[in-house]
């Protein structure tokens, strides 16, 4: 590029940006020098980051095309604009020029340290608002999480806790309980209601499965265990403590909330003035789910759909827990025949056989039986 040469009068060219050449009339001023000289402050500062960011000094950009606080540093602190200040940073006295503007970059630096956003704040989702009585500050993801684990943990103890009754457990005065009473307690957690769908916290954990757990733990206790379930005619069916556990796990697991067990007649079997060792109930389940004959016990394999069964459940206590059951399907519902009376029920066919069980197990010593009906 050349100036004009306006003494002699001749022709001045200049090549333009573009590598285009121009002639300059006489007395006509250079376009490049005019517009370097109509520049404002803001022209040079910008002028000043185009250079340093094609030379590679100015690497971290933040708000806009000065800097990180949209201020080239490097090209303010050469302006005469420009003021230092004792913290560090500076202050613009005048920006272009019309505006004043009152900038300090140090008292800028010191703001970056700022809460998070109300609106992406998990925990304050969660808890409520930040400053609020008992919450308390999350500094870090690692933090979070461990605050995420504590709730978690402390919502499956509320939930445990809260499958617990005041009044399912019956007072024990240190007298042997009968096998009726038994019975009765074991028909008792048998009905708890416990959903079968999910009841999801907000961490995504069933609080459904400490329900179910207590509920099974509290009626394994009341079965000893050498405990066996067998059929009037000897046939074993649940071997053993943990064949029950695993067979009431998938009946209280698949059959949920409408799970439900009565007893509608009752025959009590004891020696004169002791506690029935022996009681025969006539019993109907209801929504009953039960794993598919000859597989798993854990229903793993397969359940069958919800139905209502009769059965007669013959219990033997001992101990305080309930050491033996004898079962057969009440295929006539002779238990819910309210025509029938105990005569009637006496002369089935199944009675007999469970009174020989009965005689079996009481060494042959003479018991008195009574009857019941609740219906």
């Amino acid at each position: 590029m050349a100036d004009a040469d306006t003494s002699t009068g001749k022709k001045v060219f200049y090549r333009d940006s573009k590598g285009e050449l121009h002639a300059l009339k006489p007395g006509q001023e250079n376009p490049d020098q005019k517009r370097e000289r109509e520049k404002t402050d803001e022209d040079r500062h910008y002028d000043s980051y185009l250079e340093g960011k094609s030379s590679g000094k100015v690497r971290n950009i933040g708000g806009g095309y000065g800097g990180q606080y949209g201020i080239d540093k490097a090209a303010l602190a050469a302006s005469d604009s420009f003021v230092p200040t004792q913290e560090g940073g500076g202050a613009l006295l005048a920006y272009g020029s019309t505006a004043r503007l009152d900038l300090v970059v140090g008292a800028a630096e010191a703001a970056q340290k700022h809460a998070p956003a109300q609106a992406y704040n998990r925990s304050a989702k969660i808890k409520g608002k930040p400053g609020q009585a008992g919450d308390a500050q999350i500094d870090s993801h690692t933090d979070l999480i461990k605050s995420g684990g504590t709730k978690l943990q402390q919502a499956l103890e509320r939930a445990r806790a809260g499958s617990d009754s005041d009044d399912d457990d019956d007072d024990d005065d240190g007298a042997a309980m009968s096998a009726a009473k038994l019975a009765d307690r074991a028909m008792q957690v048998y009905n708890i209601p416990v959903p079968k769908a999910q009841q999801l916290d907000v961490y995504g954990n069933d609080l459904n499965v400490p329900k179910r757990e207590r509920k099974m733990r509290k009626f394994i206790e009341c079965f000893a265990e050498e405990l066996q379930v067998k059929t009037v005619d000897g046939k074993v069916v649940l071997k053993d403590l943990d064949d029950l556990r695993k067979r009431y796990g998938a009946v209280f697991r698949e059959s949920g909330h409408t799970l439900r067990g009565t007893v509608r007649r009752r025959f009590l079997f004891a020696a004169p003035g002791a506690p029935a060792t022996f009681v025969l109930d006539f019993e109907r389940h209801e929504s009953l789910v039960t794993p598919r004959p000859g597989l798993s016990l854990d229903g793993s394999m397969g359940v069958l759909p919800p139905r209502t069964q009769d059965l007669l459940v013959l219990y033997q206590a001992e101990g305080d827990e309930l050491c033996a059951m004898w079962i057969a399907p009440d295929k006539l519902d002779c238990g819910g025949d309210p025509k029938l009376g105990r005569a009637d029920l006496e002369a089935m066919e199944l009675f007999p056989r469970f009174r020989t069980l009965v005689e079996s197990g009481a060494g042959g010593a003479a018991l008195d039986v009574s009857y019941q009906s609740f219906m």
